[in-house]
């Protein structure tokens, strides 16, 4: 029998991420189910992966603190002895416009959205079982100038538009790299 592979997911307690997360149980991985708001919500979708006879725990972690990240491998490493893949889903939307945001708003967006990211790659560096992924995600809001997004898409590293080739994800939806 061969070993099961161990994702992290980070926010998987609604939305996309829970729906990876038990796509990703269906496919023969055990997964640690990353929230920071909602212990309700996380506990449904183990109890919901435990159902369908698969292996999770909710594991929070705020990802915009600099300790976030270290705690998921360490439950992953803990409950399912390593990690394999990491995906990075977690992201916050602040819709604010610009004078009206103060620095302690967008420092939250940044944390999370740029940071977060960073601190998973970082701990995956050294924590990643051979062979290892790292996924990371965005929404097609990136590609947007709407009033008030200045937070999110400075955070999620497009508030200025680079060139496009440094971002090896692809957009859910948009099929964009």
């Amino acid at each position: 029998m061969r070993e099961r592979k161990v994702a992290i997911v980070t926010g998987a307690s609604r939305g996309i991420g829970k729906g990876i997360a038990i796509d990703l149980v269906a496919n023969g991985f055990d997964v640690i189910v990353n929230y920071v708001n909602s212990t309700t919500d996380a506990e449904a979708v183990v109890a919901e992966i435990a159902a369908a006879g698969g292996r999770a725990a909710a594991v929070r972690a705020d990802l915009s603190d600099r300790g976030g990240a270290a705690l998921l491998f360490d439950a992953a490493e803990d409950l399912f002895g390593r990690c394999d893949v990491i995906i990075n889903n977690a992201g916050a939307l602040l819709i604010r416009p610009l004078l009206d945001m103060d620095e302690d708003d967008y420092e939250r967006i940044v944390n999370l959205n740029q940071f977060g990211t960073f601190r998973m790659a970082k701990q995956a560096a050294t924590r990643l079982h051979d062979g290892g992924r790292i996924i990371n995600f965005s929404s097609t809001a990136i590609y947007t100038s709407r009033l008030g997004y200045v937070a999110y898409n400075e955070g999620d590293g497009q508030g200025i538009r680079r060139p496009q080739y440094h971002r090896q994800c692809r957009c859910a939806r948009s099929g964009r790299h």
